[in-house]
């Protein structure tokens, strides 16, 4: 799906679920699952597919892995000028978040 299609990328919340899982809120309220094909989907409660392993990176950033084994990623595809997110098998360079406080 879009980036366009979440939301402001700044405004999406990180929730606690458990000792190890968090889940993504979107500014609209919905949260970012894995859905088929690994695509992401919007979900309106934080359900299985919704959690998500933070790991810190050494270089500071955070990849998210769902319960899936796969990694939140968002990348652009240049032949279609688009931004979309998706889940990834690997922890890249799309798969990296920087974080900051609000």
């Amino acid at each position: 799906m879009p980036r366009g299609d979440w939301g402001l990328q700044q405004r999406w919340t990180i929730v606690q679920m458990n000792d190890n899982e968090v889940a993504i809120k979107l500014n609209r309220g919905n949260y970012i699952g894995q859905g088929a094909f690994d695509h992401a989907k919007q979900r309106h409660v934080a359900d299985e597919m919704e959690m998500l392993t933070p790991v810190k990176n050494k270089d500071g950033s955070w990849p998210f892995k769902s319960r899936g084994k796969k990694y939140l990623s968002s990348w652009r595809s240049d032949s279609k000028q688009r931004d979309y997110v998706d889940f990834q098998k690997h922890n890249k360079r799309c798969e990296k978040w920087t974080l900051e406080r609000y």
